[in-house]
């Protein structure tokens, strides 16, 4: 590329819109970034939930003397696991779609309204 090419390039995008298309970069990766945060925090509730919840289960498992109170105890932690792997997956469902629209640009603002994407605009030629 020539230098002419070059310098039509660099006046094409003027610092205003160079700025604006970096505050939108920006503003973008804060987004996604908040969202992952979102993302791990509600995970790394939902283990540690069910490990206190695994702890209690297998304690009162081994508290039983006769073997139907075990199977008991067990049927008991499988259907509590099943419904909390059901609810926590409607979570996880949800905040997935928040990063899949963070990362395409589009999101759920910290209100709930639905955020939409705005293409980029192109800078308009100078000089061409």
């Amino acid at each position: 590329m020539s230098a002419t090419q070059q310098a039509s390039i660099g006046n094409a995008l003027p610092f205003g819109q160079a700025d604006a298309a970096f505050r939108q970069f920006w503003d973008q990766g804060e987004t996604i970034m908040h969202s992952l945060n979102q993302w791990n925090a509600e995970f790394a509730r939902f283990v540690g939930e069910r490990m206190s919840r695994n702890a209690q289960a297998f304690g009162r498992m081994a508290e039983c003397c006769r073997m139907s109170d075990v199977l008991d105890a067990e049927a008991q932690w499988v259907r509590d696991a099943f419904e909390d792997y059901a609810r926590e997956s409607s979570h996880l469902i949800e905040a997935n779609q928040k990063l899949v629209a963070a990362w395409i640009g589009g999101g759920t603002a910290e209100n709930g309204e639905t955020v939409k994407a705005e293409p980029a605009k192109a800078p308009a030629a100078v000089g061409v």
